[in-house]
C-alpha cells in the first residue's frame, strides 16, 4: 500500500478494502468463542479423542477440516488447539492439516478462499457455489488423507 501511495496514489480507492470480510472474519471468531463458553471445548474434546496414534491423526485432521468448512479454519484451529491433548503433537499437527489444507469445500472455510471469492465477485467474475463445493470435497479428501498419511509414514 505505500508503494502505491508513493508510486500510483491513483489506484488506491476505498472500494478496494473488503468490507463485508472485515465484519464476517471478527464475527466468526465471536461466534466460536460464544460457542466455545458454552460448550465447544467438550465436543471438541470428545471428537477430536485422545488417540495418538494413526486413526487419531486421521480423526484429528477430519474434525478440524470438516468443522473448517462449517465455520472457519482460524477460528476452529484455536478452539481445537486446545481440545487435543498436552502430549500429542502429532494429533496437534493433523489438526493443523485439517484446518489449514481442509477447507476448500466452502467460500467462508478459510481466509484465503474467502479473499479470493470476494475478489472474483467485486470483478463480476461469477463462482458457481456447488461446482466449488463438489471439486473442493474431493480435492480436501484426497489432500488431506495424503498429507496426514505422509505425516503417519514420518512419525
Amino acid at each position: 500500500m505505500a508503494a502505491f501511495a508513493v508510486r500510483r496514489r491513483s489506484a488506491l480507492r476505498v472500494s478496494l478494502v473488503p468490507w463485508r470480510l472485515l465484519v464476517m472474519v471478527p464475527g466468526m471468531f465471536l461466534v466460536v468463542e460464544a460457542v466455545n463458553a458454552n460448550g465447544l471445548h467438550d465436543a471438541l474434546a470428545a471428537a477430536i479423542g485422545h488417540d495418538g496414534g494413526t486413526w487419531g491423526l486421521f480423526r484429528a485432521a477430519a474434525v478440524g477440516g470438516g468443522l473448517s468448512n462449517v465455520l472457519n479454519n482460524l477460528p476452529v484451529y484455536l478452539a481445537g488447539e486446545a481440545a487435543v491433548p498436552a502430549g500429542n503433537h502429532d494429533q496437534l499437527l493433523a489438526l493443523l492439516i485439517g484446518t489449514n489444507v481442509g477447507p476448500v469445500v466452502t467460500p467462508w472455510a478459510s481466509l484465503a478462499t474467502l479473499l479470493w471469492y470476494e475478489r472474483c465477485h467485486a470483478y463480476g467474475v461469477r463462482v458457481p457455489v456447488a461446482r466449488l463445493m463438489g471439486t473442493g470435497a474431493v480435492l480436501a479428501a484426497a489432500a488431506v488423507a495424503a498429507s496426514v498419511a505422509a505425516l503417519a509414514l514420518t512419525r
